[in-house]
């Protein structure tokens, strides 16, 4: 097979930043997106939660200092999640 052609596509720019410019802070996808895990419990402390997933964020319970912030917001707002707890 060495020589032979198997997929041919157009070329593609892609430019590469190493910043999002702008954070929609309502948008939770977009406040993942940021790695900041104060934005992240920011975001569950003034946001309304009760559709939110938790197993979008179940991996970064494994930051003790993560996951003692995130408790303590969820037992102040009267949550209880599973996938948390």
């Amino acid at each position: 097979m060495d020589g032979l052609v198997v997929a041919k596509a157009s070329p593609v720019t892609i430019k590469v930043m190493n910043k999002k410019f702008h954070v929609d802070e309502d948008d939770i996808e977009d406040v993942i997106a940021t790695g900041s895990h104060e934005a992240i419990l920011k975001f569950i402390e003034t946001k309304n939660i009760y559709k939110f997933d938790f197993k979008r964020i179940a991996w970064l319970c494994k930051d003790v200092k993560f996951y003692s912030k995130l408790v303590l917001i969820l037992k102040k707002k009267g949550f209880l999640d599973y996938t948390v707890m």
